[in-house]
């Protein structure tokens, strides 16, 4: 019998547990005007001079979001440094703009799941997982005002909070059997950018990574263009974006 997957369990957070679905949405991430595609390059970086320098040579992964013209996101796909598609995700959506399907692949073993929502009420969203052959899993989610519960065939994996401006601030994620993995906070600006985030490894020794951002660069239309990460008060990455509008 073929392993279950625990895929589903971290693309939830892509899902959302509320009708309107934020975690799909332009306006969750904040972005302004009418964007079809948004390309991010991650790079190594070092400072030099009290200057933050992106190094070219040092290409990390390639991120690459498509949306429709209401603002959804229809696909995601992440590429290694290399240029090849890592992992790939898309999403379908209903005239009310609540996502319906998702497909899921992964390269390394040609891995290709389907989510399919097969209950929606008010404060519940349940997702039938199938990889087309004999592994089946269910998704619930349930939400209350700001507050959502995920569950794995009945079991928690994930819990999240979000502010009054439709926000992730806070999530909890569990193992399989209710062992808990990861805890993050994230604070952001006015504009909707990630300014900081605290993530917490709650399984083993529990230490905890403080990521900052800070934005340098945007376009014409206020969207950032460059973005500085550090991770414990030393610089770790610079993230280049190209957006494309219609």
């Amino acid at each position: 019998m073929k392993a279950k997957s625990i895929l589903p369990l971290f693309l939830l957070v892509l899902t959302a547990c509320g009708n309107g679905n934020p975690w799909t949405s332009l306006k969750f991430d904040g972005m302004k005007g009418n964007v079809s595609k948004v390309k991010t390059l991650r790079y190594g970086a070092h400072e030099k001079f009290g200057e933050i320098m992106e190094d070219y040579n040092d290409l990390v992964a390639v991120f690459v979001r498509e949306f429709d013209e209401k603002g959804h996101l229809t696909k995601y796909v992440e590429y290694t440094e290399y240029g090849a598609p890592l992992i790939k995700k898309e999403f379908e959506y209903d005239e009310n703009g609540q996502a319906v399907l998702q497909t899921l692949s992964f390269r390394e073993d040609n891995l290709v799941e389907t989510g399919r929502v097969v209950d929606r009420s008010k404060d519940y969203v349940k997702w039938e997982w199938s990889d087309g052959n004999e592994y089946k899993s269910i998704e619930e989610c349930f939400y209350d005002g700001l507050s959502c519960k995920h569950f794995s065939d009945n079991e928690l994996s994930l819990e999240e909070r979000i502010d009054k401006k439709g926000r992730l601030v806070e999530s909890q994620s569990y193992y399989r059997g209710g062992e808990p993995t990861y805890h993050c906070t994230t604070w952001f600006d006015d504009e909707k950018n990630v300014v900081s985030k605290e993530k917490t490894e709650n399984y083993y020794d529990g230490y905890t990574v403080t990521t900052t951002y800070k934005y340098p660069d945007y376009d014409a239309k206020g969207n950032w263009v460059t973005r500085h990460v550090w991770e414990d008060g030393e610089i770790k990455y610079v993230e280049k974006r190209e957006i494309y509008y219609r």
